[in-house]
């Protein structure tokens, strides 16, 4: 499966992915590619997995952090990451849906 990673946010040390379970087959993607569907339209959200987040350090692009949420995260954009002092934090703010998934892709 594919993930779809549509933000991403970087602070002045790190750079921070957010990858929700927000996914496809590769096979659906091609056929995308020839067919008149929405790509969009071939991904599918899994409510039973978690959101990844992986920081990279901007410097090397070497992963400091690559972890899941407790839940599950459906966002579109990620709006700013500040390092926190010298510990190696990053504060991340998200626009994130409080709602349940499918209640959006209905909008769309």
């Amino acid at each position: 499966t594919i993930g779809f990673v549509h933000d991403l946010t970087i602070s002045e040390k790190h750079i921070c992915i957010f990858v929700p379970p927000y996914e496809a087959d590769g096979n659906d993607l091609l056929e995308s590619t020839v067919s008149t569907s929405p790509l969009g339209m071939r991904f599918r959200w899994d409510n039973s997995k978690r959101t990844r987040v992986v920081v990279l350090k901007r410097s090397d692009l070497s992963i400091v952090a690559d972890v899941t949420t407790d839940e599950p995260l459906s966002l579109y954009h990620i709006i700013n990451a500040v390092d926190l002092e010298d510990d190696g934090l990053v504060e991340i703010q998200v626009a994130a849906l409080n709602e349940d998934r499918e209640q959006l892709e209905d909008v769309f």
